[in-house]
């Protein structure tokens, strides 16, 4: 029996030792594997907020707002490159380098001239972060003019070298002011010229709604085609500010013509043709037609043949027939029809003229 008991316990502290040892190993491997912090984490990047709304600002306070964030890993957080969608927005960041569970701040600023309403804009972060190597963060606001002015831009149409037109401008200042002023008002082209203003002129008039009448006159000798400036209207409302209004014009000739394309309807090769235009005044000027020549590129021959002035509906009209020969070829053609006048601004009159030619097999 007590060989038998020996025994036993011999076998216990066998079973003993290797349930010993086998735990010793799993704590072993338990310690293995767990990641030292600061060595092995990647860094993580962690925004307050990635949206930020500014609320209702004027459109000439200049904003900021700090994008703050934490590096929530174990290594240095980096900074990229920092793109912004808009010249509304500029950002900047003190440094670069971020140390784990520290913080960082990228300043936005936020330049809301020229833009009216609700503006939104982003702005893209690229990091080391390999879970989030770009990071979008949001912009908001809403836009008040200190002054609104109507309309955004002027059109005035169809207009004559040396014709004096009128345009208005309303002005209104935001709630928070009370009272405008209108000083200069100029044009940044100088073949449309500022004749005089009135209902808010010098500086004298003091309200939150101006309506000013401005008179514009296209210069003497300003080519036909469209014209395009800018009205700069110098304003107190109530520090001095400028507020411009583009001006769109489309300068026409003061001699017109009728058609404005004429048209050879003869389709055959070496054909006669005869066709006719009117040009008259519109303001109602007497003008003397001196000449009438055709440039054409395609071989057509052809003869302009001014008729005597004559006067129709209070308007001096001169009526011309060209005839001419179609050319040989089949294929389309054009020319242009040059009319010499003594009419200022429209010495010379310049009509397309087209046509085509069939195969005459």
């Amino acid at each position: 029996m007590g060989h038998l008991a020996w025994n036993r316990k011999r076998v216990l502290t066998f079973v003993t030792l290797a349930l010993c040892a086998l735990v010793a190993a799993t704590a072993g491997i338990t310690v293995a594997l767990r990641p030292r912090v600061g060595a092995t984490t990647p860094p993580s990047i962690e925004f307050s907020t990635e949206e930020h709304d500014f609320g209702r600002i004027g459109d000439e306070d200049v904003t900021v707002h700090d994008f703050v964030f934490t590096n929530r890993g174990g290594n240095a957080l980096r900074l990229g490159e920092i793109k912004t969608a808009c010249s509304c927005t500029v950002a900047k960041s003190e440094g670069r380098e971020t140390p784990p569970g520290g913080s960082g701040a990228i300043r936005i600023s936020f330049d809301p001239k020229g833009r009216k309403g609700t503006v939104t804009s982003s702005i893209l972060v690229y990091t080391n972060d390999p879970a989030r190597s770009s990071v979008v963060l949001k912009l908001r606001a809403d836009v008040v003019p200190r002054v609104e002015v109507s309309p955004s831009a002027v059109r005035l149409g169809k207009v004559r070298p040396g014709e004096i037109v009128r345009a208005e401008v309303t002005l209104d200042a935001a709630e928070a002011l009370s009272t405008i002023s209108i000083g200069n008002v100029s044009s940044t082209n100088n073949q449309l010229q500022v004749q005089g203003t009135s209902g808010g002129n010098s500086g004298k008039q003091q309200t939150a709604h101006v309506s000013l009448q401005i008179e514009l006159r296209v210069a003497p000798g300003t080519e036909a085609g469209a014209l395009h400036s800018t009205l700069v209207i110098k304003v107190s409302a109530p520090a001095p500010r400028t507020v411009a209004v583009p001006v769109v014009a489309e300068v026409v000739s003061d001699l017109e013509s009728f058609p404005a394309l004429v048209s050879v309807q003869e389709g055959k090769p070496d054909t006669v043709f005869e066709t006719e235009l009117t040009l008259t005044s519109r303001s109602g000027r007497p003008f003397k037609l001196k000449t009438v020549r055709l440039e054409s590129p395609d071989k057509l021959s052809a003869d302009g043949r001014p008729s005597e002035m004559s006067v129709t509906t209070a308007s001096p009209t001169h009526r011309v027939r060209i005839s001419g020969t179609t050319p040989h070829q089949a294929g389309g053609f054009r020319a242009m029809i040059v009319l010499e006048t003594d009419a200022a601004g429209s010495e010379l009159v310049r009509v397309p003229l087209q046509g085509s030619v069939r195969d005459g097999r």
